[in-house]
């Protein structure tokens, strides 16, 4: 019996960890493609909140970004990239508060150049506050 109620108790708290652990958390489908000269990353995600990075083994010494948001719901996201020695080469804030970026109107396309930096392994830091739209980040 106390056996049997053990089980019970494990199975409900996994159970239980599960969706507490994914409510306001999804990511609702990602593709990717990341080469030596490309980075190219698609995501539609509802309600996401978390801090995703990437490596990124590159030969560039730096990149053309395209950061592009169709359907941009709510919340804010965050587009850092960083070289091979840690320096930083883009800092990114995409906010819907922000009107100037976009007005009457729900998605946006942002082109620039990273600073220069090492050719290495880069990190992407792609992060994410109650984020809801379909967000494309292409680097090459």
């Amino acid at each position: 019996m106390r056996r049997q109620f053990l089980r019970w108790a494990v199975g409900a708290a996994v159970l239980f960890a599960s969706g507490l652990l994914f409510v306001g958390c999804e990511d609702e489908d990602t593709s990717e493609e990341i080469t030596a000269t490309r980075f190219y990353v698609d995501r539609d995600l509802a309600s996401y909140d978390g801090n995703d990075v990437y490596d990124w083994d590159t030969t560039l010494s730096q990149a053309r970004f395209e950061i592009r948001i169709k359907d941009f719901r709510a919340g804010d996201a965050n587009v850092r990239v960083y070289d091979a020695k840690g320096k930083l080469l883009l800092n990114a804030a995409l906010v819907t508060q922000d009107y100037t970026i976009y007005v009457g109107d729900n998605e946006f396309t942002r082109i620039g150049q990273t600073a220069t930096g090492t050719p290495g392994l880069w990190k992407v830091q792609l992060g994410y506050n109650d984020f809801s739209g379909e967000q494309t980040i292409t680097m090459e």
